[in-house]
């Protein structure tokens, strides 16, 4: 590994370049907001199925 390996494999490690966990959760979050429709339905054709799963 020369010097050129060695700063780049630093950059890709710093701090500054990762993506914060609070981005993460408000992307999952907006991800959820865009799709909730879906799983509810999802959800609620699965208790059509097997009524037994409403307990």
């Amino acid at each position: 590994m020369d010097e050129k390996d060695l700063k780049q494999n630093a950059n890709n490690t710093l701090h500054s370049n990762k993506q914060k966990t609070s981005d993460i959760i408000a992307s999952i979050d907006e991800m959820k907001k865009e799709h909730e429709p879906e799983y509810v339905f999802l959800y609620w054709d699965e208790l059509d199925k097997n009524p037994e799963k409403r307990k």
